[in-house]
């Protein structure tokens, strides 16, 4: 089963957001949530992982990496 969010503040998709989002999976087996307004790219967070796909996420190598390029590729951000 998997939740889809727009995350609409780019200072909101942080690693701390992700361990939150990762801690609440881990009572939740099988479950994900998929972030899908990300211009060039998707990313789905389980409990025990992440997945990216596209573009923006090229090059991409740790949880740094990925919430940097994530943020930076928000689409429909508030106030923007």
């Amino acid at each position: 089963m998997c939740h889809y969010v727009e995350v609409l503040d780019r200072s909101a998709l942080s690693r701390e957001w992700l361990a939150a989002i990762v801690q609440v999976l881990r009572r939740h087996p099988g479950w994900a949530v998929g972030v899908k307004n990300i211009k060039g790219g998707y990313l789905l967070i389980f409990a025990n992982r992440l997945l990216v796909t596209g573009p923006s996420f090229a090059g991409c190598n740790d949880l740094r990496s990925v919430v940097k390029a994530a943020s930076r590729n928000l689409h429909g951000v508030s106030g923007e």
